[in-house]
């Protein structure tokens, strides 16, 4: 589950269209994190705490994954990984956003959630007004609201109503390089009619494929691509939210051809019929997929007349027949500027924003349809309490526990839900978590309070299990509700509310800019939640300490209010559910407990590592500066206050002697991570609390540690990680259950997406230094305690560490960091290993048996070599390409939901991935329709004209050469230099040089050579699905690991 919650970040909600930039691609590590993802998307969170918590442990995790198993420089070249994809940067977009909101609640519950918490707001996915004139002014000046922003907020908002009921949110910010637009329509599933589920999903693949104003299929997409941008939809239970990004120049031009997707959309009935087979790809997609499992069987458990227990995204079955007519009715009766909520975000001033907005949207058309909102009960008397069984595909169980709560949006301003979550999840000394780990049951814990309705929230309680903690789960139960008990006994106390108000204050106070697609997609739904003066505080507030609410909601939390979900592969159930087929029980009625004596909880003390000094360091414009440089510790300073706040990043990697060079090492050292991070899990929680971070990777030279966050007690997190890393216990109990938690974690991921699998597979047999799971679970299988023990002592003996040191800091936190690093370590002179990428020299086969129905292809072709100027040529080719590639593929023959051209690199060696999956087209098929792809276009390139080529390389330069939105950005785009040995620290200015260098003829040579590659000098790596007929041309490769026989070379 560590291994799941962490991997990379697949789309956020259920994406209309695939990513318009190429660049932005993001093909998951792991199944299992693309199921936390959906997760996350059902669940409003109002909620700070534990969960909040767990999203930074979890972002560190994923940060871990990606340096493993991802080429983390690269996915750090276009921004860094406060969590984003479209591609890892959309995904790590969307996490940096949540990650700005989670500090203090607002975001999502990013825990490996319970089926049924996922009924928490659904995510499905992925006539016109005459114009009225700019100068007619929307609403007066004396009616305008100021909305409360961070004191560290330099952007300037407004707020308006359009003269058709439209709300507005314009955000000026002149120091953007990109600009970005949101439509929250507060219409989603709930709303779509019951005899066909999935229409409001539907509707919103239909509206990016054609216009009145832009008729031409694919034009937004391919005028967004080209001018260096992004664009995206989802689907959920009570809106429908569209948004896009776009290098600030071409805005204007972008703003109008999207707006009319709401004005005057072309809803064909031959796209129509087309485009349902693309809904039916991502139904297809899902079905073997735990998370939509497990949320499609917590439906059963609800009230069956609440919308939430419909079937929503949409199939081939339900959408039969011709229903142009019922798509066009809904948009007609739904598609309302009353239920609108807009956000754009532009390097204009607030006066041209609303010049710009003014006349284009208010041509929407207003019905005054007003707002809709589920009147009926989730869970109607009798309902509860209830236990729901279900079975599961992969390897691990979990039990989780939903209250129903009034709803907490109510209580906004004060926030009470999370005082008492935030006891409940703690993970510190005498807390539930701790004592369940040390029975040997539990693998991790959260607790948070999410949105199911307009009217109901819901306190949930989220376990996964180890083996030994399945057989104890009434124990469990017991002791949750003893838990409960404890926080009910004691009155609620000031200086806790107070606590946790200090570190929502400050995350606010010291809020720091998140890309603009980020800011309006997060903000446009909003729009109908809050009122508008607090719509970007409102997740923040925590204004007033009420006890008798806090006890009040606590009284929810009783056995005979609760529904308990226990997941697993042994499960047997006596009913399936009809969507996914999956075997589940439902029992109502008392849930079932064992009395557990002597539980000793207590609640946690006063958090140690709140900051004492909040104060910014002096600002000087010195660049990053190399403080020591030793054969054994190399340590870079650069003091940035840049984004206003007194945080810092430490980044640290310590290479041991030789490396990780086996499938052995890697394994464990893997597995000594999870000891070490379980060792601190109770020491260090506080300082998640308190805003502060840490994490443990394992790249090729060893170890990476990182810390983030506020800088005052940085230090002395540090040296706790440090002291748990070289001291650590090794306890055998927690060795077993670790080992058998990483195992079962790389099993599972024989689960992953087809797709997802295959693209992995290309940087495990051409990379060094990578193995199959497979490889690396038989390895570490025979691994006993002493064999650990052992590898400690000779492995982790000594370390050559080179570090970055950068934010709120001066040369004496530098002075200090190079104390406590020669003071703790035994340091020598070691090489960083530099990882090797294997020539692909003739046309390779991989073929992987995965089950699935759908079948895959990644068809991988790579660059001559890995020097800037080819990784110019393969980024400019793949944004080039893959508007096309997906037009051809998807909107016009159907043949699969994820369609993709790639430029992500392996290890520092690029190249063009082209990436399908097909519920309905063999490997076979879709490999020929690629090549006849490739072999048309490169027919058609010389017809591009000179105008186009400039724009597709004047949008790449764009997303380049875009500033650090955060600390966190410019930390990360340090490091990848640091560590890929670019010591002038620009690598992305190398490569957008050298495509502004670029011409028409040198794409034309690098287009052809792609397609001669594609004959005889590729890696094809594809899964069969349930179609007989696979490729033939080229090696059939046994395994992934085969063809890869070098060391890699010390540096």
């Amino acid at each position: 589950m560590l291994v799941a919650a962490g991997s990379v970040h697949w789309d956020n909600g259920w994406p209309a269209v695939a990513p318009s930039n190429p660049a932005q691609i993001c093909v998951p590590d792991t199944e299992a994190h693309a199921q936390s993802n959906i997760l996350q998307r059902y669940i409003k969170c109002y909620n700070v705490n534990e969960r909040t918590i767990e999203a930074s442990k979890r972002l560190s995790r994923a940060k871990s994954i990606l340096r493993e198993h991802g080429n983390y420089s690269y996915l750090n070249g276009s921004g860094s990984i406060v969590k984003l994809n479209n591609g890892i940067e959309f995904a790590m977009m969307y996490f940096a956003m949540i990650m700005a909101l989670l500090i203090i609640g607002g975001g999502v519950i990013l825990k490996y959630l319970l089926s049924f918490t996922i009924l928490l707001l659904t995510l499905s996915g992925c006539g016109a007004n005459a114009p009225v004139p700019a100068d007619e002014l929307s609403q007066s000046a004396d009616d305008k609201i100021t909305l409360r922003k961070s004191p560290n907020d330099s952007r300037e908002y407004r707020y308006l109503q359009l003269p058709n009921k439209l709300r507005v949110v314009l955000v000026s910010d002149p120091s953007t390089e990109k600009a970005a637009a949101a439509m929250a329509v507060f219409r989603g599933s709930n709303h779509e009619p019951e005899a066909h589920p999935g229409l409001a999903h539907f509707l919103e693949h239909m509206l990016f494929i054609q216009t009145e104003a832009y008729p031409e299929p694919s034009a937004f997409q391919d005028f967004v691509s080209a001018n260096g941008g992004s664009t995206n939809a989802y689907t959920a239970l009570d809106h429908t939210n569209y948004f896009f990004d776009v290098k600030a120049s071409a805005f204007p031009e972008a703003l109008d051809r999207w707006g009319h997707f709401f004005i005057s959309p072309i809803i064909s009935p031959e796209y129509s019929q087309r485009e349902k087979n693309a809904v039916d790809s991502e139904y297809q997609m899902q079905l073997k997929n735990d998370g939509w499992r497990g949320y499609m069987v917590g439906k059963q458990a609800i009230n069956p007349e609440h919308p939430n227990s419909r079937f929503t995204i949409g199939s081939l079955e339900v959408l039969s027949g011709d229903i142009h007519n019922e798509l066009v009715e809904f948009f007609e009766t739904q598609y309302s500027a009353d239920q609108m909520g807009l956000v754009i975000v532009a390097d204009q001033s607030l006066d041209a924003l609303e010049a710009l907005v003014t006349p284009l949207f208010t041509q929407i058309e207003n019905k005054d349809i007003g707002p809709a909102y589920p009147s009926v009960e989730l869970f109607k008397d009798g309902m509860l309490p209830a236990t729901l069984k279900i079975q599961t595909i992969e390897e691990g169980a979990s039990i989780s526990y939903l209250f129903p709560l009034p709803a907490a949006r109510e209580h906004y301003k004060n926030k009470p839900e999370q005082y008492f979550s935030n006891l409940l999840g703690h993970e510190g000394e005498g807390s539930l978590h701790q004592l369940l780990t040390r029975k040997g049951w539990i693998q991790s814990l959260s607790a948070g309070v999410g949105e199911m309705d307009r009217n109901t929230s819901a306190m949930m309680v989220n376990i996964d299990l180890t083996p030994l903690g399945e057989q104890h789960t009434d124990e469990i139960t017991n002791m949750v509700f003893q838990a409960i008990e404890l926080i009910k006994q004691s009155p609620p106390e000031l200086w806790r509310f107070e606590e946790q108000a200090v570190v929502a204050e400050m995350a606010f106070r010291f809020q720091e800019k998140s890309s603009a697609t980020g800011l309006v997609y997060q903000l446009a739904p909003r729009i109908d939640e809050y009122p508008a003066e607090d719509l970007l505080v409102a997740p923040y507030l925590m204004e007033d300490f009420d006890a008798k609410v806090i006890k009040d909601l606590m009284n929810y939390l009783r056995p005979d209010n609760v529904l308990v979900e226990i997941s697993g592969p042994n499960i047997v159930g006596d009913q399936v559910e009809p969507w996914f087929k999956v075997p589940f029980s439902l029992a109502r009625g008392d849930i079932e407990q064992t009395v557990v004596a002597d539980v000793n909880l207590s609640l946690p003390e006063e958090n140690p590592y709140l900051p004492e000094n909040l104060e910014l360091v002096a600002a000087n414009d010195e660049p990053l500066q190399a403080y020591a440089q030793t054969p054994e510790l190399q340590l870079w300073l650069n003091s940035d206050v840049q984004f206003g706040s007194p945080r810092a990043n430490i980044f640290l990697e310590l290479a041991i002697e030789g490396g990780l060079v086996s499938p052995a090492d890697r394994g464990i050292a893997h597995l000594y991570r999870l000891i070490v991070q379980d060792a601190l899990s109770k020491d260090v929680y506080p300082a998640y609390l308190a805003g502060l971070s840490y994490s443990i990777s394992v790249p090729d030279s060893g170890y990476e540690i990182r810390i983030g966050g506020y800088q005052d007690q940085q230090q002395a997190l540090l040296e706790s990680v440090l002291d748990a890393f070289l001291n650590t216990e090794l306890d055998p109990e927690r060795f077993a259950t670790l080992k058998n938690q990483l195992i079962k974690d790389w099993r599972n991921a024989v689960n992953d997406r087809p797709y997802s699998q295959a693209f992995s597979a290309i940087s495990d047999t051409l990379r060094s230094g990578r193995w199959p799971r497979p490889m690396l679970i038989d390895a570490l299988e025979s691994v006993e305690l002493a064999d650990l023990q052992a590898w400690r002592k000779s492995r982790l003996d000594s370390f050559t560490v080179r570090g970055l040191i950068h934010g709120n800091v001066v040369k004496q936190d530098a002075r200090q960091l190079e104390q406590l690093l020669r003071s703790s370590l035994t340091l020598d002179a070691h090489n960083f290993i530099t990882p090797e990428v294997k020539d692909v020299d003739n046309a390779l086969r991989l073929q992987l048996e995965v089950d699935h129905a759908d079948a895959a292809m990644v068809l991988h072709v790579q660059n001559a070599d890995e020097s800037f100027a080819s990784r110019a040529r393969s980024s400019l080719a793949a944004q080039i390409m893959h508007p096309s590639y997906f037009q051809e593929l998807r909107t016009e023959q159907q043949l699969g939901y994820v369609v993709s051209v790639s430029n992500r690199p392996v290890a520092k060696r690029g190249g063009v991935s082209f990436i399908v999956q097909s519920p309905n087209t063999s490997a076979a098929e879709l490999e020929q329709a690629t090549l006849k792809f490739v072999d048309d276009f490169v027919s058609a390139w010389p017809e591009v004209s000179t105008a186009e080529f400039e724009q597709q390389k004047s949008g790449l330069i764009t997303r380049l050469l875009e500033n650090p939105k955060n600390l966190n950005e410019a930390s990360n785009r340090y490091w990848a230099d640091l560590t890929e040995n670019v010591m002038t620290f620009d690598s992305r200015e190398q490569v957008a040089d050298l495509v502004a260098g670029l011409s028409q003829a040198d794409m034309q040579n690098y287009f052809v050579q792609v397609q001669e590659k594609l004959q005889n000098h590729r890696l094809l790596v594809f899964t069969p699905g349930r179609f007989a007929e696979i490729p033939q041309r080229g090696q059939l490769l046994g395994n992934a690991a085969e063809p890869w026989e070098a060391d890699a070379p010390a540096s």
